[in-house]
């Protein structure tokens, strides 16, 4: 893996806007409140699902944005996955 430099801004590139204070997302509380806070329970399935695949298109594509041990822990349950699709019966078998 490649190491990439991340610049800061400085304070003197930082735009201002103004922000409703209904517009914001308290990204400190549980992920759980953050979640239901934009997502209804009608899309829960399709939100979860495209989570899924996003964290699985991390892992495949750009491991280095994961947090190393939750890298670790996605390596081992991946290795678990191969050797139980290995493992697997074949339908004759069944």
């Amino acid at each position: 893996m490649s190491q990439k430099t991340i610049r800061m801004a400085s304070e003197d590139e930082i735009e201002v806007t103004q922000v409703n204070k209904h517009d914001l997302i308290d990204l400190t509380t549980d992920a759980e409140v953050v979640e239901k806070s934009f997502v209804s329970d009608k899309k829960l399935n399709s939100y979860i699902g495209q989570l899924v695949r996003f964290t699985l298109w991390i892992f495949d594509n750009k491991p280095e944005h994961i947090v190393p041990s939750v890298l670790e822990t996605f390596i081992d349950a991946n290795a678990r996955d191969i050797e139980d699709h290995e493992n697997r019966p074949t339908k004759r078998a069944r």
